[in-house]
């Protein structure tokens, strides 16, 4: 599925919005999750685990 909009997450949500994805991915009732947000990917390279 491709969103027809996205909505841009600011940096300090980001972090709440992964977890919110992952923590639905783990559910074992769910068999895919959707979302149409857009996090910036230098962003996302400096929010990563080292």
């Amino acid at each position: 599925m491709r969103p027809q909009t996205k909505v841009e997450v600011e940096e300090g949500h980001v972090g709440r919005v992964l977890r919110l994805i992952e923590d639905l991915e783990d559910q074992d009732d769910v068999s895919a999750v959707h979302a149409n947000f857009d996090i910036d990917a230098a962003t996302l390279e400096r929010l990563a685990p080292a």
